[in-house]
């Protein structure tokens, strides 16, 4: 795997593995949306520190979609759609 970049403006990188089952589901949900996993992981997150009480719901309005740079879920897509 390759290096990443520098995390965006006002993040803080957060490392952690899945079950391969929320990795299918994360992978599914990308192609659906062409969303980035990390974007979907982020808005659960936060809904989820919204729905226990630990975060204002207002704090979550500083996540901004990112659209998936992924090279084998775009080859996916394009299968797909021919």
């Amino acid at each position: 795997m390759g290096e990443r970049g520098p995390a965006a403006a006002g993040l803080v990188e957060l490392r952690t593995s899945v079950t391969p089952e929320i990795d299918r589901a994360l992978a599914h949900m990308v192609q659906l949306s062409g969303v980035s996993k990390s974007t979907l992981v982020r808005e659960a997150l936060a809904l989820h520190l919204v729905l226990m009480g630990a975060m204002a719901p207002a704090a979550g309005d500083n996540i901004h979609p990112m659209r998936t740079g992924g090279r084998g879920l775009a080859a996916l897509r394009n299968k797909e759609n021919h």
